[in-house]
């Protein structure tokens, strides 16, 4: 093809055979051979083909003039010709890989949308890379103008990339350990057991992991979880003193997390630990998934619960990015870590807006030498024991070892032994390193609450009965012979 002006020659100059502009809009022609043998005829006067317009109009003459764009390339994203252009040219096609340096636009992306840049928190782009499509290795150098002020020369990481901003560097979010007080003030052994399994939650995650304790006189509790977290946030409120810790803790909790922005908040499933969670899930807006046996991290926490009186295993997630988990106690063993952590004090302003319960009375129960759910050695009775006198005998060997009396619901429920030593779904859940079941059939519903022991020694008439599925040891016989030949044992060895 061959662009032609069609204006004509000066005065007395010799005329071309040429044929006449064209009177109305102008168009693509080639050459044409004159009928006359070797006579080649000029085309008529034509557009260029490269993005240039037709801007011939009625009454104009007909010549090419200066395209609106010079480079001859095409927009991003093919632009449907003007209502002023007639024919839209040959169009480019997009260029197989980046050039380097050549001035123009960078055609060829897999975007649908024009490249834009988008505001992705944390993510530092590389410049006119990241929404481009696959190329080859010769695309890899720097595509920047050397020629242009404070152009970087060459290649490299460092020239491709555009500096992160520091409001565009945001971080995960931490994992929170709510530390319980005992009414001693020492931390609870729950908050220790919840700290060390939110511990290998951040080092599968890679968060940080923080206390919280919250009470009238936390300094205590709040040393003690330090020896199994980085750091421990102390929070002071004197409202706890005379009031449940529930609800003022929770509301100075959730001031905390809507200043500090945690991501999760772990809590132990006890009174406490329950109260907290679900005064903080209203306050917050947050999800709970409670009563946790075992946590893991898969682009998230993945709680395992134990549903349906131990039948069914289920595994949940949170939907959205904040959640708060409830782990049972005796599911993971209190461990220190290898460095103790800092105490940081801190506060948060505004007055506790939710009603708190006033305690207007302590009682003191007199018990075995250690907590239930804290003893190492636990003997526990069922309906075998034949009613209160039996218990006697059990806690005559619970004294003997140096341990706790626990019950299976059926006695709690016949009035033989107070609820507070009730082991299994309704009641404590337990870890001991010995477990002795005294006339316990051993039913789902009890195997829920002391399934994680050690070691379980079973005394029972009965050689099919449930518990022997599980138990370590049976020992088939009248427990009210058992347990008088094991006191005598015990006496004679220490003398």
């Amino acid at each position: 093809m061959h662009v032609v002006d069609g204006a004509g020659a000066g005065r007395g100059a010799p005329r071309r055979r040429v044929r006449p502009p064209a009177r109305g809009r102008g168009h693509v022609g080639r050459w044409r051979r004159c009928r006359r043998a070797g006579c080649r005829r000029a085309p008529e006067p034509a557009v260029p083909l490269v993005r240039r317009e037709d801007r011939a109009r009625p009454g104009r003459p007909n010549r090419p003039r200066p395209s609106h764009q010079p480079d001859g390339l095409r927009p991003h994203r093919v632009v449907a010709a003007g209502a002023g252009r007639l024919h839209p040219g040959a169009w480019r096609a997009a260029l197989p890989v980046a050039q380097g340096d050549h001035g123009r636009t960078v055609e060829g992306g897999r975007d649908e949308e024009p490249r834009r840049y988008r505001d992705l928190a944390g993510r530092c782009r590389r410049r006119g890379r990241d929404d481009e499509g696959p190329r080859g290795h010769e695309a890899s150098g720097t595509r920047r103008d050397t020629g242009r002020p404070g152009a970087r020369v060459g290649g490299g990481e460092a020239a491709g990339r555009v500096p992160c901003r520091a409001e565009d560097r945001v971080t995960a979010g931490a994992i929170w350990v709510h530390g319980e007080v005992a009414p001693d003030g020492s931390l609870a052994r729950i908050s220790a057991e919840v700290a060390t399994a939110g511990r290998a939650l951040g080092a599968t995650s890679g968060r940080a992991v923080e206390g919280v304790v919250i009470a009238a006189n936390p300094g205590t509790a709040a040393d003690e979880l330090a020896r199994y977290v980085p750091v421990v946030h102390v929070l002071t409120e004197p409202a706890t003193a005379q009031h449940a810790a529930g609800m003022a803790v929770a509301q100075r909790l959730a001031a905390l997390v809507e200043r500090d922005a945690p991501d999760y908040v772990l809590a132990g499933a006890g009174p406490e630990g329950r109260d907290v969670a679900g005064a903080l899930s209203a306050l917050l807006g947050w999800g709970v998934l409670v009563n946790a046996t075992a946590v893991d991290w898969a682009d998230g926490p993945v709680v395992e619960m134990s549903v349906f009186g131990g039948k069914l295993n289920t595994r949940s997630t949170f939907s959205g990015t904040h959640g708060i988990i409830t782990i049972r106690p005796n599911v993971v063993a209190a461990e220190p870590a290898g460095k103790a952590g800092r105490v940081e004090p801190t506060t948060v302003d505004g007055d506790l807006a939710q009603p708190l319960v006033r305690v207007v009375e302590r009682i003191e129960e007199a018990g075995a030498a250690a907590p239930i759910e804290e003893a190492k050695v636990i003997v526990a009775g069922g309906r075998g024991i034949g009613g209160s006198d039996g218990f006697r005998l059990v806690e005559e060997l619970a004294d003997a070892l140096g341990g706790a009396v626990g019950a299976t619901r059926a006695a709690v429920d016949a009035g033989w032994i107070n609820y507070s030593q009730q082991i299994g779904q309704t009641g404590k859940i337990v870890k001991p390193k010995l477990y002795l079941a005294l006339g316990i059939s051993g039913a789902i519903q009890h195997k829920v609450g002391m399934q994680t022991a050690d070691t379980i020694v079973a005394v029972n008439r009965d050689p099919d009965a449930p518990i022997a599925e599980f138990a370590d040891l049976v020992v088939v016989g009248d427990l009210f012979e058992v347990i008088p030949a094991v006191l005598a044992e015990l006496r004679a060895r220490s003398g």
